[in-house]
């Protein structure tokens, strides 16, 4: 990982729904060792009720992720936090990351981890993964009759990071947080060397290309 003085530490961060928002800072600590920084946070939220809520701590716009209401290159970071696996069209979505992003700005994006151990675990099983819902309640595992979230996608690392490279993102850093069934220290360890079988991929990538050139390539 690069350390905390290759990156700026002031400008505008653009970050999906309210929940997302305790997580930034988390998320920044986690690339670049620093806590020092000083960002307008905007937040856009789909739900009124919990935009409403949200209100109280961070400026928030009511839209659709597909379609967002900000200028072309306005944001230095984008975070989109357990949000992708919910979008129907992801195309579009990482289409419009790269439109409102600044040039050489990042997006971190969090999703559940289809190649996670417990996943591989429960598919050589002849299982459902958890993160995959085809029902509004889990089928095929476990934890079969638990209200799902509704995940339209589950994402590889890989899948993710080619789909990344394809919308104009390189310089992509990748880390795994949380691992079943462990916990604690011994869960912290095994994400740093196995990242790919972490329960979530979090993965930081730059914005080197606008939309329109990654067409002409």
């Amino acid at each position: 990982m690069k350390s905390a003085e290759n990156y700026s530490t002031n400008g505008k961060i653009c970050t999906w729904a309210f929940k997302s928002f305790r997580y930034w800072l988390w998320y920044w600590k986690s690339f670049t060792g620093s806590k020092k920084l000083s960002f307008e946070v905007y937040g856009v939220e789909i739900n009124r009720g919990v935009a409403r809520e949200a209100k109280k701590k961070i400026d928030i716009i009511i839209a659709d992720a597909r379609s967002l209401p900000f200028r072309k290159n306005d944001f230095d970071i984008v975070i989109s936090n357990q949000l992708i696996e919910h979008i129907i069209d992801v195309d579009s979505f990482l289409i419009e990351i790269n439109r409102v992003l600044k040039n050489k700005g990042f997006v971190i994006i969090s999703t559940p981890n289809l190649c996670a151990l417990h996943n591989r675990i429960l598919i050589f099983l002849g299982m459902q993964p958890t993160c995959l819902h085809v029902s509004k309640v889990q089928v095929g595992n476990f934890l079969k009759g638990v209200e799902t979230s509704g995940h339209m996608h589950a994402f590889s690392p890989s899948a993710l990071k080619d789909l990344l490279n394809l919308y104009g993102f390189h310089n992509i850093k990748t880390l795994g947080t949380g691992m079943y069934p462990f916990k604690g220290f011994s869960s912290k360890i095994l994400c740093e060397l196995f990242p790919n079988l972490a329960v979530y991929i979090l993965i930081k990538a730059e914005k080197v290309l606008e939309f329109a050139e990654v067409i002409k390539h």
